[in-house]
């Protein structure tokens, strides 16, 4: 970056700020000033390609920091730039934006429509791994559609493209059926750790919640330590899936281990960010979550054991 500065060469410094925001996984104010910067070149030097490229960006920073009305102007300006560009690859990853954005709105029906537009878009572009991509997509959206018992097809789809996921969801789907002893056989010797890359957010979602549900405690204790700093973010991949809201597994852990005063401040607080953003769905999620969490605690204070119930798992 330096250097395409010192040669005062914007092409050079737009190629150069892309690596950049690829590189940073955290923090992400640093992100942030990349896309805003890449965004500003591209219109000075019209260059429609880098444009499309900085407004994918945006869609993506802005879902992260809860900001739903500034990823959804972001994408609106993605749709109007891929109206003139032929783009393959990135028509596909705004595709499957779309579809994650329609889970996290509780869409599933609307979602799957376009989960299947994104499939016949990744048979023309010829890239190994796309259909795997649409797949990720469609497990994230089985958790929180509560579908995880019949997941096992999409788990076996994805097989081999992430460790961790591929784990966990393995254990999360045998909870759902029931089978929780053969959950405990699949943890094994331990849990993986997700790789510090653009997934680990999410992946670390997903592990807290299979943590949660299967009820290791020190597993839990570890996830939501972790996890505390990214309060008040919504998690997801790039172009891949959305898990949601960081502070509905903040507090599905600290329920998980007993604290039902955090389980209860991290509920509001995605209530109140929820319909802050027009997020219908997880605000009534969170709404309902909350009022079970008071319920069972005037009904019974001491501590109880499993979260299905009470988190609609």
């Amino acid at each position: 970056i330096a250097m395409a500065r010192r040669l005062d060469d914007p092409h050079l410094l737009m190629w150069a700020l892309n690596g950049r925001h690829l590189s940073l996984i955290q923090p992400l104010p640093e992100r942030m000033r990349a896309a805003d910067e890449l965004q500003e070149l591209a219109l000075r030097t019209q260059s429609p390609g880098f444009e499309l490229l900085a407004h994918m960006m945006h869609t993506h920073n802005r879902l992260e920091l809860f900001d739903l009305p500034g990823a959804d102007e972001a994408a609106a300006r993605c749709d109007a730039l891929l109206e003139r560009l032929p783009l393959p690859w990135p028509r596909f990853q705004h595709t499957v934006w779309r579809a994650n954005r329609l889970v996290l709105d509780g869409r599933f029906d609307d979602a799957e429509a376009l989960y299947r537009e994104a499939e016949k878009q990744a048979e023309r572009i010829g890239v190994w791994h796309v259909r795997s991509v649409v797949d990720v997509g469609r497990l994230a959206m089985c958790y929180q559609r509560g579908t995880m018992a019949e997941a096992g097809p999409l788990i076996d789809a994805v097989a081999g493209t992430h460790a961790t996921v591929e784990h966990d969801s393995r254990v999360l789907h045998l909870c759902a059926q029931g089978r929780v002893e053969e959950a405990w056989e699949t943890v094994g010797d331990g849990w993986p750790a997700p790789p510090p890359d653009w997934t680990w957010l999410a992946a670390i979602c997903l592990q807290g919640t299979a943590q949660a549900t299967v009820g290791y405690e020190p597993g839990c204790r570890a996830t939501y330590a972790v996890l505390l700093p990214h309060s008040g973010r919504i998690a997801a991949v790039p172009a891949i899936c959305c898990s949601g809201p960081v502070d509905w597994y903040l507090a599905l852990l600290a329920s998980a281990v007993g604290d039902h005063d955090a389980a209860y401040r991290h509920l509001t607080l995605l209530e109140w960010l929820a319909e802050r953003n027009g997020l219908t769905w997880w605000h009534e999620r969170a709404r309902a979550a909350a009022q079970r969490l008071s319920e069972r605690l005037v009904n019974a204070p001491a501590r109880y054991d499993g979260v299905d119930a009470l988190y609609g798992l």
